[in-house]
């Protein structure tokens, strides 16, 4: 069996090699806004996501508006929009249980404006600001309680994929103006409960175009946090004991609709999910730097090129028996585990798919012209041989008979 050393050297090897690698490359960077590539990224990133979900998301209890919250008569009713006496005794239990800060996705544009007037609670609140798509152009709804004094909202800019969540925007860019997003708002007065949230008028929103979006780095559904139902919170706080006990004491909490007919339901790489749960899983993403990043383009270049040279280096020196299925198994397993491995340990979104196709393709075409260089050396072999045979064949017959010569006794006979 012949070994690596019978191969042709390893420099015109492996610039082969990285030339199909760099095409692959460049083809998938020139085709990365087409609507299959995409679907492959996405694909892919779902398929990590999935992988890497099921952590608890740490301090963070979502208290939920259930539908039969929503439909019991002692509490809503079954009546839209919410009931602002309602939303603030929940927001006055949650409060009295100790909670660190609270996010309301609730949205409020259709209350009264002295909605809040009665509202006392020593935590921070953050109110979710409703958007509205009006002739093309994104419009925020008005600053809840007239001129917003003190009240902190932000807008939830969620951005839908193909018909799933998975991106977000950390502000929106309205007519030049930067309006935070309500997960940016809320981070802020977390990491502060002492600023303060002075609203601002709504700008003019002609034209504007959204600020570049992240993709939310879903810790996991709803199981990843801790979840109340809002009816329970609202028995739990008639007892005396709901003070002392302080079930959500420096929790953050996030109240919101988790019935159907707030329709703020969402699909998503986890299943379905309520803006509630998604806004959760933003913060949550947020607050332990578990964002997925993504690659820019020189680090996927660099990153596939490197790669694929150290897999075309050591398909070089394996038997060559063995190169070729090591290649075909080997770099797809590579690059999902590489690939895997730096999602999951660091949330550093690259595909490595294309250096396989570059990688492959590199083996198939080498081993193809190696066989070829065989079966052209084999025929000249071949050719060799028979003229051998041909020269063996001819030193082996026998020459042509020698004429007879007359003996003597014959030659004395004749002259007798």
């Amino acid at each position: 069996m012949q070994d690596a050393h019978s191969r042709p050297g390893f420099v015109p090897y492996a610039l082969r090699g990285a030339v199909l690698v760099l095409v692959a490359t460049a083809i998938t960077a020139a085709l990365h806004h087409t609507w299959f590539v995409q679907r492959l990224e996405l694909t892919n990133l779902d398929a990590l996501l999935v992988v890497s979900s099921g952590h608890q998301a740490p301090d963070i209890t979502i208290v939920e508006i259930s539908d039969d919250d929503y439909a019991d008569k002692k509490m809503f009713g079954g009546v839209s929009p919410l009931k602002p006496a309602v939303v603030a005794k929940l927001i006055q239990a949650i409060d009295t249980a100790g909670a660190r800060a609270i996010g309301v996705d609730i949205l409020t544009a259709d209350w009264p404006a002295d909605s809040l007037q009665n509202l006392h609670v020593h935590a921070p609140v953050v109110w979710v600001r409703g958007v509205e798509e009006i002739g093309g152009d994104l419009r925020l709804d008005p600053i809840m309680s007239g001129d917003g004094h003190d009240v902190c909202q932000g807008p939830p800019a969620l951005e839908e994929v193909d018909g799933v969540a998975r991106k977000y925007f950390p502000a929106l860019s309205l007519n030049n103006s930067s309006v935070s997003s309500f997960t940016t708002v809320f981070k802020r007065v977390i990491q502060d409960p002492k600023a303060t949230c002075n609203g601002e008028p709504a700008p003019n929103t002609a034209g504007g175009k959204p600020s570049e979006s992240r993709y939310i780095g879903f810790l996991g559904g709803p199981s990843a946090f801790q979840i109340l139902p809002a009816g329970t919170v609202l028995a739990g706080s008639e007892s005396p004991e709901w003070s002392k006990k302080q079930l959500l004491k420096d929790r953050i909490v996030l109240l919101g609709g988790a019935y159907r007919y707030a329709r703020d339901r969402y699909a998503t790489p986890l299943g379905d999910m309520y803006g509630v749960e998604i806004l959760g899983n933003i913060l949550a993403s947020e607050m332990t730097n578990a964002i997925v990043k993504e690659a820019g383009l020189t680090v996927f270049i660099i990153a596939d090129l490197l790669l694929g040279f150290g897999i075309i280096t050591l398909a070089y020196y394996l038997p060559r028996t063995w190169s070729l299925p090591a290649t075909l198994l080997g770099a797809p397993i590579v690059a999902v585990a590489l690939n895997m491995l730096l999602f999951v340990g660091w949330r550093y979104y690259l595909s490595f798919m294309p250096v396989v196709v570059g990688v492959i393709v590199h083996s198939v075409a080498e081993h193809v012209r190696e066989h070829r260089q065989l079966l052209r050396e084999q025929s000249r072999l071949q050719e060799r041989n028979a003229s051998l045979q041909l020269e063996v064949e001819k030193l082996r017959a026998p020459g042509p008979s020698a004429p007879v010569q007359p003996t003597e006794e014959r030659t004395s006979e004749e002259a007798c």
